[in-house]
C-alpha cells in the first residue's frame, strides 16, 4: 500500500522518486502514478491504458511534475 511511510521510506533511503501500479491520495515524487503494460497490450487496449493514464494526469496535475532542485545522496534538496 503506498502510503506516507512508503514514499517516507523511498526519501529516506535516498531515491529520488518511486513509482506505484496502484493510484493512491499521495502525490510527489514519491508517489509518481504508473501503469502496466505488458506484451499482451496492443491495439486498443495499449490505446485505453495510455488514454487512461493521461486521464490520472490531468485529474492529478502535480503527480510527475519535476523538481528544478537536484536531488543529492540521502533523498534532500
Amino acid at each position: 500500500i503506498l502510503d506516507r511511510r512508503v514514499t517516507q521510506a523511498a526519501r529516506s533511503a535516498g531515491y529520488g522518486h518511486a513509482c506505484a501500479l496502484t493510484p493512491g491520495p499521495l502525490l510527489s515524487r514519491f508517489a509518481l502514478p504508473r501503469t502496466h503494460i505488458s506484451q499482451a497490450d496492443r491495439g486498443v487496449r495499449l490505446w485505453a491504458k495510455d488514454l487512461r493514464h493521461g486521464l490520472r494526469q490531468v485529474t492529478h496535475p502535480g503527480a510527475g511534475a519535476r523538481t528544478a532542485a537536484p536531488v543529492r545522496a540521502g533523498g534532500t534538496r
